[in-house]
């Protein structure tokens, strides 16, 4: 008879840091410490982090990710909104809107000018900076 078939791969749990770890370890040994892909790895650690509620690990992931950003694409890209946008959310579940609201305001400008006022992006950092 056929040998039977190996068992099914065990499926990652969705809220597993190791393979984003695994990916950010990776990616600073081929690319470099700061390359936008490292930023990238490491934005993806930080919203794993801070939906797990481990807002100590995720904030430095994202102060990284941002001064990657701002150095390779300039402090006025998308990306760099992005980051904010995720970094200000971060403050605000905090309760520090002194740190929060700058922020987002900060990325505010940044997108209107790159998306235009109606574009829903631009909408939701209007509604989370007029809800309080």
């Amino acid at each position: 008879p056929p040998p039977p078939p190996p068992p099914p791969p065990v499926p990652l749990a969705p809220d597993d840091p190791a393979p984003f770890e695994a990916e950010l370890k990776q990616r600073e040994k081929a690319l470099g410490p700061r390359h936008p892909d490292v930023a990238e790895s490491c934005s993806n650690l930080a919203i794993l982090y801070n939906q797990k509620g481990d807002t100590a690990r995720a904030l430095p992931l994202y102060q990284r990710a941002l001064a990657i950003y701002e150095k390779h694409f300039g402090p006025d890209h998308p990306e760099v909104a992005h980051t904010l946008t995720d970094l200000a959310v971060l403050h605000l579940e905090q309760g520090d809107d002194a740190v929060g609201r700058p922020l987002l305001e900060r990325a505010l400008v940044i997108q209107e000018k790159a998306l235009g006022p109606d574009h829903p992006d631009v909408i939701a950092i209007k509604d989370v900076l007029n809800s309080d």
